[in-house]
């Protein structure tokens, strides 16, 4: 499984209705594209207030998908049917595609 993280700050004068229209468009590609595994998308909470220091200026959201393998990432980044979800998340952040960061890890299994 690869797991794909996305985070980004939210645009000061986005509508709670483009907010909100973004992340259930981007939670629809689970319907979309069958080798997504799991999506959640969302406002970012922090912990504790150095952590909110650190990110609150750069993240304010943050979109988690599981891939069953690398091939379902790339159809991910490649597939037509993904860019309208994508580019609603593009209109809502600040700086637009340049300050959206994403990055992915494998989960690995424990061997003994």
């Amino acid at each position: 499984m690869i797991q794909h993280t996305i985070v980004f700050k939210v645009k000061s004068n986005a509508t709670y209705q483009a907010i909100q229209e973004a992340m259930e468009q981007m939670i629809s590609l689970k319907d979309k594209l069958p080798s997504i595994l799991h999506i959640a998308a969302g406002e970012c909470q922090f912990h504790d207030e150095r952590s909110k220091a650190f990110f609150e200026e750069s993240i304010s959201h943050a979109i988690s998908i599981d891939f069953e393998n690398e091939e379902a990432l790339t159809q991910f980044f490649t597939k037509l049917i993904a860019y309208p979800a994508k580019g609603s998340m593009v209109n809502i952040a600040e700086g637009g595609m340049d300050r959206i960061v994403g990055f992915e890890f494998m989960h690995l299994e424990k061997t003994d």
